[in-house]
């Protein structure tokens, strides 16, 4: 009963005649992206890719060297996603890496998941750049603030709590930086 309900639901959204044209492995990668991410797969959907600039090549030398793992990691990072899907025609974003020349040399990177973007500072080498960007990476958190502050304080009935109080009756809530 179940798997009919399943079907049921595809059906609205896709017609199921449609499957009997694909082969597991190729409705898998069309539905989940393909499983590894390649170098050039990445280039491809990125826009000014072999700029000459050295950050721009220091990401693809870095990129290049990453495992599997490192490289789904960073298109979390900087997508919210960690696959590339199999056909890229339509994306909204294409990846794209900015350099911030203004920027102090000890910053992180900044990874943009709704833009697919990362910004970078100049670092004084490739070596400075792969471990700052490896420590965003694996210390950025969850994406867009969706177990931020606010929603812990969440009530059962969807509403907030007010923010908390800094002792001088002024609230300490929502006085990040923002972009």
């Amino acid at each position: 009963k179940q798997y009919g309900w399943i079907k049921e639901g595809i059906e609205q959204v896709v017609p199921l005649s449609v499957f009997t044209f694909l082969t597991p492995m190729q409705l898998e990668r069309r539905i989940a992206g393909c499983a590894e991410v390649t170098v050039q797969a990445l280039k491809d959907i990125t826009e000014d890719a072999d700029r000459d600039h050295k950050v721009v090549k220091w990401f693809w030398e870095i990129f290049e060297a990453f495992d599997q793992v490192e490289r789904k990691s960073y298109l979390q990072y900087v997508w919210g996603r960690n696959k590339i899907p199999e056909d890229c025609s339509d994306l909204s974003h294409r990846h794209q890496i900015h350099i911030e020349e203004h920027w102090d040399k000890a910053r992180l990177p900044e990874g943009h998941t709704c833009l697919f973007s990362i910004n970078f500072p100049v670092y004084e080498s490739c070596e400075k750049m792969r471990e700052k960007l490896k420590y965003a990476m694996e210390t950025c958190g969850e994406i867009d603030a969706d177990y931020g502050e606010q929603a812990i304080r969440q009530d059962s009935d969807g509403e907030s709590d007010p923010p908390p109080s800094d002792g001088r009756g002024s609230s300490s809530y929502g006085n990040e930086e923002s972009e």
